[in-house]
C-alpha cells in the first residue's frame, strides 16, 4: 500500500496535455475565434485514438483538419485551427516536446464557446445536462435492466456498452437497456448540435455470496478484516448487529464487493495504530466496491498524504455513509487516484474532515466524480477547496448536494459548480447553525423535504438500514 500511495503522489506531477475543440455549426450564434482554443497540461487521457499525422513545423492534421501549435509559456502550448469544419476532442502528449504522442478523442463535436482544461467557460450553444443512468454502475447478482434519462428536453441519447465514448454514430438510445455480463455504459445527450458530458457506468454481474462479520475486533474469525480477506469477488458482507470497530491498521479491499452496515462505525485506534501511515480503508485497483451505512471516524493519513478515510484506486460507490474528523495532507475524508475509474456520494454527510493541503472533505485526482443529495459542513483545508480535483479529472453535481460554502474555484469554496437543485446551507429558509446534529448526524427538521422529487438512483435506505421516508439529503433520515 505505501508503495502505491507513492506512486500516486509522483503521478500528479506527470505531464499531458488536453485541448478541447469545439464545433463551428450553422445554428450556432458565433463562430470559434482561433484564439479561444487553449490547452492545459494534465494527466492521462482514455479516449479512442483515430489516425493522425504530424507534418512540417509544429502542426499536426486529423482527418481533414490541419491544426498550428506553439509554446504559450511555461510547460503549456497553444493550438489554433487553419479551417474551419468539424472538430473532435483531442490532447498532445510531450514528454519531452521532441517526443510527440496525439491522441484523439471520438466522443463528438462539442458547443462553440471558450474551452479549456476539461471545462468550459462560457458558450454561445444550448447547455445540455448529462444523461441519468438507472440503475447506476454498481455489482449486482441478477441481469439489469438501465433506463437512460435527461433533464434537459428535446435530446436525443446515443450510448455504448463496449467501453467506447458514445457519439451521433452510436446506438440511439429509445428504449431499456439489458446488462446480463460486466459493462461499461456510456452515453451522451445532444440537442442542436450540443453535447453533454459524458455518463459513465460500470455494471458488474456477478454471482456471490453473502458473509457475516459477527465480532468488532480489529481481526481474526468473523471480523471485517477477515470477511475481506476471505472474499471473491461478488461477495456481500454484512453485519450481525451495529457495532464500532476500533481499526489498527487500514483495511485493503482487494475483490470487487458490496459492504452493507447499516450503522457500523469504522474508527482509528490511536493507541494501537502507532504511526501516521494508512488510512482506514483502502479500495484497490480495478476493483468495483459499493459501502452503504457505514460511519467513517477520525482517520488520519499525513506519512503519505492521501485519503484520512478512503484511498480509492477503483471504482467506488458510497451510499447513506458519514465522514467524521478525518485528516489527511490531500482529501481529508477521501482520495480517488489517477487509476480510480469513478467515485460516486449519494446520500452521504461530510462533517469537520480536514486536510493539510488540498480537499478539505474529498480530493479527487482522476475519473469522474458524482454527487446527489450529500451535505458537506465545517469541512476544511488551507490551500485549495472542500472538494478539490486533479486536472484528470471529471466532477458531476447530479443535484440537492448541501454546503456551508459557496460553489466555485476559491481556496474556501466548495469546488464544484452548482447544480440548479444545489443549495447553500443560508439559502435554506429555517436553518440556523448546524444542518444535524453533530453528534446523532439526524438533520434538522428544515431539511426534511429539501428533496422535492424522487432521484433515480438515490438510497431507499439511510444510515442506520431503515427506509428513506422523507426527503432528507445527508445519511441519515429525518424520521429517526
Amino acid at each position: 500500500m505505501k508503495s502505491r500511495k507513492l506512486w500516486a503522489g509522483l503521478s500528479v506531477i506527470m505531464l499531458v496535455f488536453t485541448v478541447v475543440f469545439g464545433l463551428i455549426l450553422t445554428s450556432c450564434d458565433e463562430p470559434i475565434a482561433e484564439d479561444d482554443i487553449l490547452g492545459d497540461w494534465y494527466k492521462n487521457l482514455s479516449d479512442s485514438k483515430p489516425s493522425f499525422t504530424f507534418v512540417e513545423g509544429s502542426k499536426v492534421t486529423v482527418g481533414s483538419e490541419t491544426f498550428t501549435y506553439a509554446s504559450a509559456g511555461g510547460s503549456n502550448y497553444e493550438f489554433k485551427t487553419q479551417s474551419g469544419g468539424t472538430r473532435g476532442r483531442a490532447s498532445l502528449k510531450l514528454t519531452p516536446p521532441d517526443n510527440k504522442e496525439l491522441t484523439v478523442g471520438i466522443g463528438g463535436p462539442i458547443p462553440n464557446g471558450k474551452y479549456y482544461k476539461q471545462g468550459y467557460g462560457g458558450s454561445t450553444g444550448d447547455t445540455v445536462e448529462a444523461p441519468v443512468a438507472s440503475p447506476a454502475g454498481g455489482i449486482y447478482t441478477e441481469t439489469q435492466t438501465v433506463t437512460l434519462t435527461c433533464k434537459t428536453t428535446g435530446v436525443k441519447i446515443y450510448y455504448t456498452t463496449n467501453g467506447s465514448f458514445a457519439t451521433p454514430d452510436s446506438d440511439e438510445y429509445s428504449t431499456p437497456i439489458t446488462i446480463s455480463a460486466d459493462t461499461t455504459l456510456m452515453a451522451v445527450a445532444v440537442k442542436s448540435g450540443a453535447f453533454s458530458s459524458d455518463l459513465v457506468e460500470n455494471y458488474t454481474i456477478t454471482s456471490g455470496t453473502t458473509k457475516t462479520v459477527t465480532t468488532n475486533t480489529n481481526a481474526g474469525d468473523g471480523s471485517l478484516r477477515d470477511a475481506l480477506d476471505k472474499a471473491d469477488d461478488g461477495d456481500k458482507i454484512i453485519f450481525n448487529a451495529p457495532m464500532t470497530i476500533d481499526l489498527t491498521a487500514c483495511l485493503v479491499i482487494r475483490k470487487s464487493v458490496i459492504i452493507e452496515g447499516k450503522g457500523v462505525v469504522l474508527q482509528r485506534n490511536n493507541a494501537g495504530w502507532t504511526d501516521n501511515n494508512g488510512s482506514l480503508l483502502q479500495v484497490n485497483e480495478n476493483k468495483t466496491v459499493n459501502i452503504s451505512g457505514i460511519h467513517f471516524k477520525e482517520g488520519k493519513e499525513i506519512k503519505f498524504g492521501y485519503g484520512g478515510a478512503i484511498y480509492n484506486v477503483g471504482t467506488l460507490s458510497l451510499e447513506s455513509c458519514i465522514f467524521s474528523g478525518n485528516n489527511a495532507v490531500f482529501g481529508g475524508a477521501i482520495f480517488s487516484s489517477s487509476q480510480s475509474i469513478s467515485t460516486t456520494l449519494k446520500g452521504c454527510t461530510f462533517y469537520n474532515n480536514s486536510a493539510t493541503s488540498s480537499g478539505g472533505a474529498i480530493y479527487v485526482n482522476g475519473g469522474s466524480l458524482y454527487l446527489t443529495g450529500n451535505i458537506f459542513y465545517q469541512n476544511t483545508a488551507p490551500e485549495w477547496k472542500v472538494v478539490d480535483y486533479g486536472s484528470a479529472a471529471k466532477k458531476y453535481t447530479r443535484g440537492y448536494n448541501v454546503v456551508d460554502v459557496a460553489d466555485g474555484p476559491g481556496k474556501t469554496q466548495c469546488g464544484w459548480e452548482f447544480h440548479e437543485k444545489d443549495k447553500l446551507l443560508s439559502t435554506i429558509s429555517g436553518i440556523s447553525g448546524a444542518p444535524f446534529n453533530t453528534t446523532t448526524f439526524v438533520p434538522q427538521a428544515a431539511l426534511k423535504n429539501f428533496i422535492t422529487t424522487p432521484l433515480d438512483g438515490f438510497p431507499t435506505k439511510d444510515f442506520n438500514g431503515a427506509d428513506r421516508s422523507s426527503g432528507v439529503p445527508g445519511a441519515v433520515n429525518a424520521a429517526n
